[in-house]
C-alpha cells in the first residue's frame, strides 16, 4: 500500500436535552405575565483531521413559545428562535492557536433570570496568539462584538479590541497594551468610543536599584442625547501620562533613596486643557527596627507656568515595644513631622505629632473566642498659612484631633461550622478650625453550620451608622455659616438554607437565598429628602434528577425601589447522549 494523507471520519461526541419550561412573572406596574417554552438542544464534539490540527464543538436549540399577559403588547400566539454557540479552535496546542466562538442567547430560555424583560443576545468572538521558539516574547490579539436585541429597549452593540505584547531580556521586562472599545445604543443614538494605550517597562540592574516606568494614553468620544434638556453633540477627552519612579536601597547602611518624573496632559476640549509636570525626591533611614526617619520634597509645574509649587516634609516615627500583661496586649506608637508648601508668595507651613496606643486582650471560654480592643490616637498640628483677604480666621491655627475604636470580636470554630460577629466603634473629633465630628458603628455578622450531612446554613449581615457633622470655615462673602450635618445608615445580608435529600428522597436538594440591602441618607442642607434605596429579594429552588431526567422548580420574590416582583419557573428536561 502507497503512503499519504489517510482521511477518515473522526469521532463525534453527541448530547442533547429537550425541556419543557413555564415561566410568571408578576410586577406591580405591569401586571401579570405567562409564557411556555418547549426547547430542544443538540450538541456535538469532534476534530478535524486530527485533534493537534483543529477541535470543533457547539451546541444549537430550538425554542417555541407562547406569552399571555395583562400588556397589550402581550399575545397567545406562538414564536420561534434559535439559540446556540460554535466554538473552533485551531492548532490548539502550538505556538500559534486561533480561537472563533459564535454563540446565540435568548433571555426567556435562561432560569437564571426573571424581570419580565425579554432579549437576544450575540456574541461573535476572535482570539489569535503567537510565541516563539525562545519564548522572549508572546503576542496576543481579540476582537469581540455583543449586541442586545429587545422590544423595550432596542438594540444595543459593543465592540472590543484587545492587544496584548509581553517581553523579557536580561534585567528588563516590557508589556504593552493597545484597546479600544465602541459602544451604542440604538434607541437613543448614544455613541461612546473608548481608546487606550498603555505600556510600561521595569528594569533591575542589581538587588539595591530598581526602574518602574509606564506611559498610558487614552481618549474618549461620547455622542451625547438627552431629550428635553438640550445637551446634545459630541464630547471628546484625551489625556497622557508618563511616569518614572527609581529606588536605591543601600546594601551596607539602611537607607532607601526614591526618585519620580510624572508628566501629565489633558485636553477635554475649549478651555478643559492642562500639563502638569512634577518631581519627586525621597529618602528613609531605619535607624532600629522600631525607629525611621523619611524626607521627601515634591516639585509640581502646571500648564508650563513660571510659578511651581514646592512640598517638603521630614517626618519620623517610633513603635514601641509590646507589653504583655497576662492575656492582655498593650503598644503605642509616636510620630513627628514638620512640612512647607510654597507656589509663588503664599507658604504653608505645619509641625504636627501623633501620639497613640493599642491595647487587646483575647479570652477562651467554651471552645468560643471573646476578644475587645481599644485604640486611641490623639494629634496636633500647627499651620502657619500666608493670610488671605477672604480669610477671616488668624494664619496660625491650632488643630487638635482625637480618634478612639473600641471593638468587641467573637469567634466559634467548629468541625461542624464555624460563626463570626464584631461589633465596633469608631469616634473622631477634631476640636479646632472646622469642629467636625465622625461616629461610626459597625456590626457584622457571619457564618456556617451542618446540622448534619444533607442541611446546612450560611449567613453574612452587617450594619453600618456613620454621623457626620462640621462647621465650614467663615469668609468674607460668608461670614457665618451653619453646621453641617449627615446621617447615613447602610444594611446589607444574605442568608443561606441547603437541604439535600429532602423527605429522604435520593437527589432531591433545595436550596434557599434570602438577601436584603438598605441604604438611607439625611443630610441637614438638603432641600428635598433623598429616597432610601431597599433591595429585598428571597429565592427557593427545589431541583430532582432520576437518570437523566432534570425536574426543577424555582420562586423569586424580590422588592426594588418600591417595586415588587414576584417570578416563578418550572423546568422538565431531558437529557441525551453523553
Amino acid at each position: 500500500m502507497g503512503g499519504g494523507v489517510r482521511w477518515q471520519l473522526p469521532p463525534l461526541l453527541w448530547t442533547g436535552s429537550l425541556a419543557f419550561d413555564i415561566r410568571r412573572d408578576q410586577l406591580d406596574t405591569e401586571g401579570v405575565r405567562q409564557q411556555r417554552l418547549v426547547t430542544a438542544t443538540l450538541g456535538t464534539a469532534t476534530y478535524l483531521y486530527a485533534p493537534w490540527l483543529a477541535i470543533v464543538n457547539g451546541t444549537v436549540g430550538l425554542t417555541r413559545g407562547t406569552v399571555q399577559g395583562d400588556a397589550p403588547d402581550d399575545s397567545s400566539g406562538g414564536s420561534r428562535f434559535v439559540t446556540g454557540k460554535l466554538q473552533l479552535s485551531l492548532l490548539p496546542r502550538s505556538r500559534f492557536p486561533s480561537e472563533l466562538r459564535y454563540e446565540v442567547s435568548d433571555s426567556r430560555i435562561d432560569s437564571s433570570l426573571g424581570g419580565g424583560v425579554d432579549y437576544r443576545s450575540r456574541n461573535v468572538s476572535v482570539l489569535q496568539r503567537y510565541r516563539p521558539v525562545n519564548g522572549e516574547f508572546s503576542v496576543s490579539a481579540s476582537y469581540e462584538r455583543r449586541s442586545q436585541d429587545s422590544a423595550d429597549f432596542g438594540q444595543d452593540t459593543q465592540d472590543s479590541f484587545l492587544a496584548d505584547f509581553a517581553s523579557h531580556w536580561k534585567r528588563h521586562q516590557l508589556t504593552a497594551s493597545l484597546t479600544r472599545s465602541a459602544n451604542r445604543r440604538g434607541s437613543t443614538g448614544e455613541e461612546s468610543d473608548f481608546t487606550s494605550l498603555v505600556a510600561r517597562h521595569s528594569a533591575a540592574w542589581a538587588p539595591a536599584l530598581s526602574l518602574e516606568s509606564s506611559v498610558n494614553w487614552a481618549r474618549s468620544d461620547d455622542q451625547l442625547r438627552f431629550d428635553g434638556s438640550g445637551l446634545t453633540g459630541r464630547r471628546s477627552t484625551t489625556l497622557a501620562q508618563a511616569s518614572s519612579l527609581a529606588v536605591w536601597r543601600g546594601d551596607t547602611v539602611p537607607l532607601t533613596v526614591t526618585g519620580s518624573l510624572r508628566a501629565f496632559t489633558f485636553d477635554g476640549g475649549g478651555e478643559n486643557n492642562g500639563t502638569t509636570l512634577a518631581a519627586g525626591l525621597g529618602a528613609t533611614y531605619e535607624f532600629s527596627r522600631q525607629a525611621r526617619v523619611n524626607a521627601s520634597l515634591t516639585a509640581t509645574s502646571i500648564d508650563g507656568n513660571t510659578s511651581i509649587t514646592s512640598v517638603g516634609q521630614v517626618s519620623g516615627t517610633y513603635q514601641g515595644d509590646q507589653r504583655q500583661w497576662g492575656t492582655a496586649q498593650w503598644s503605642w506608637f509616636s510620630s513627628a513631622a514638620v512640612g512647607a508648601a510654597r507656589t509663588d508668595a503664599r507658604t504653608d507651613a505645619s509641625v504636627s505629632t501623633q501620639l497613640g496606643h493599642n491595647l487587646s486582650n483575647v479570652w477562651l471560654i467554651g471552645g468560643s473566642s471573646w476578644g475587645v480592643s481599644l485604640a486611641q490616637t490623639g494629634s496636633v498640628a500647627v499651620a502657619n498659612q500666608t493670610a488671605s483677604p477672604e480669610q477671616l480666621l488668624p494664619p496660625d491655627r491650632l488643630s487638635r484631633a482625637l480618634t478612639q475604636t473600641l471593638a468587641f470580636t467573637w469567634t466559634k470554630p467548629g468541625e461542624q461550622g464555624s460563626a463570626f460577629s464584631r461589633l465596633s466603634f469608631t469616634d473622631a473629633r477634631q476640636f479646632d478650625s472646622e469642629k467636625s465630628h465622625f461616629s461610626f458603628v459597625n456590626f457584622q455578622v457571619s457564618g456556617t453550620h451542618e446540622l448534619d450531612r444533607r442541611r446546612s446554613w450560611t449567613g453574612d449581615l452587617t450594619w453600618q451608622r456613620s454621623v457626620q457633622s462640621s462647621t465650614p470655615l467663615p469668609t468674607v462673602t460668608v461670614p457665618d455659616v451653619s453646621r453641617f450635618t449627615q446621617n447615613q445608615r447602610n444594611a446589607s445580608g444574605e442568608l443561606t438554607w441547603r437541604h439535600l435529600r429532602v423527605f429522604d428522597v435520593p437527589r432531591l436538594n433545595f436550596t434557599s437565598r434570602l438577601r436584603v440591602a438598605l441604604n438611607t441618607q439625611r443630610q441637614s442642607d438638603e432641600i428635598l429628602a433623598l429616597p432610601d434605596r431597599e433591595t429585598a429579594s428571597w429565592e427557593n429552588r427545589l431541583d430532582h434528577q432520576v437518570g437523566r431526567l432534570e425536574n426543577s422548580f424555582s420562586m423569586r420574590v424580590s422588592k426594588v425601589d418600591g417595586r415588587r416582583n414576584v417570578f416563578l419557573m418550572w423546568r422538565l428536561q431531558r437529557n441525551f447522549g453523553g
